[in-house]
């Protein structure tokens, strides 16, 4: 797993990259700290038959949320990711193949698709308000 924090606030975890293929086999892999908005778990080669938590549902609880959190997971194709930091200044890029998981908690991104009928999934939490209200383009 690939942690990208802040240069300007070297404690801010901004950026996350979990690979294809990571994580402790066997059991499921936290990713993403308790402590912020989005929630993410890898489970890595469990056993057949696994359940974890048993049959079960999510009580309603009052949250309160004031940042978008997203992840972004390569389904097939190549997707390149630039990542900023929370000044807006480019910090790097990275590629990202089949499986791999970019998760963005802070500062500012762009994504770049490399191959065609690249594929994907982004999740984020809600309510998303529209691109007026709900992003701030930087370029």
């Amino acid at each position: 797993m690939q942690k990208v924090y802040s240069k300007i606030n070297p404690e801010v975890l901004i950026h996350i990259i979990w690979r294809f293929k990571e994580g402790e086999a066997g059991k499921m892999n936290f990713i993403i700290p308790e402590t912020e908005c989005l929630q993410a778990a890898a489970g890595a080669y469990l056993p057949k038959d696994y359940m974890f938590g048993g049959v079960h549902k999510h009580l309603p609880q009052k949250r309160n949320i004031d940042k978008t959190q997203e992840a972004f997971v390569v389904i097939s194709g190549s997707v390149e990711v630039d990542m900023y930091d929370l000044d807006n200044n480019f910090l790097f890029k990275e590629m990202l193949n089949p499986g791999d998981c970019y998760i963005y908690l802070g500062g500012a991104h762009a994504f770049k698709i490399l191959e065609e009928n690249t594929f994907f999934y982004e999740l984020k939490n809600g309510t998303y308000y529209g691109r007026e209200k709900d992003k701030e383009f930087i370029f």
